[in-house]
């Protein structure tokens, strides 16, 4: 609820906004350019509180002081994501064969579309966040070794993907293990 009505609002902002524009012009008559212009900063200011907020408060971890770690990150989510949409919106409108393709589902499929490259830039921006708090904490060294290194081979991928296979297993069924335990004595 926290992000959700902003990005509600600056969605239907960016989305309606000349027609709600229109009508308040027609019914309270304020000055449609004037709502006009304010619908893009005020839609982006919204979006990047719902984005910011969903960078604070989902996390399931203890967060770094302030909210310094997080300006740098939400404004690189949002520009991401201002720019997949403008890129999906110039390729809709300039393919011919997107709506012949789906035909009653177009809008439904570029829909989808939007979503995923709007959860890529919410991830993109997280990992400059990540990235960002690794070098204010210090962390010189990656979490785990590269996999993929220069003479590593196929063999170190394999040993590595099945180090994480075996952790993971081990995470998962040790609430089991520690049940049937108790079970039997």
């Amino acid at each position: 609820m926290v992000a959700g009505l902003p990005a509600l609002l600056g969605f239907l902002l960016i989305v309606a906004g000349s027609e709600a524009a229109e009508s308040l012009e027609q019914v309270y008559g304020v000055d449609r350019t004037l709502l006009t212009v304010l619908r893009w900063p005020v839609s982006l200011l919204l979006s990047l509180a719902a984005i910011t907020a969903l960078m604070r408060y989902s996390p399931r971890r203890r967060q770094p002081a302030g909210w310094s770690w997080l300006a740098p990150a939400a404004a690189t989510s949002l520009a991401l994501w201002m720019g997949f949409t403008s890129l999906l919106s110039f390729s809709l409108t300039q393919s011919g064969s997107f709506g012949a393709v789906y035909g009653q589902l177009t809008g439904v499929m570029a829909l989808l579309v939007w979503a995923q490259l709007t959860s890529l830039a919410i991830y993109l921006g997280l990992a400059f966040a990540a990235q960002v708090e690794a070098a204010r904490a210090g962390v010189r060294d990656a979490a785990l070794e590269d996999c993929e290194a220069p003479g590593a081979g196929t063999s170190g991928t394999l040993e590595a993907g099945e180090r994480l296979a075996g952790a993971a297993a081990r995470r998962v069924w040790a609430p089991a293990r520690r049940l049937l335990r108790r079970a039997r004595g």
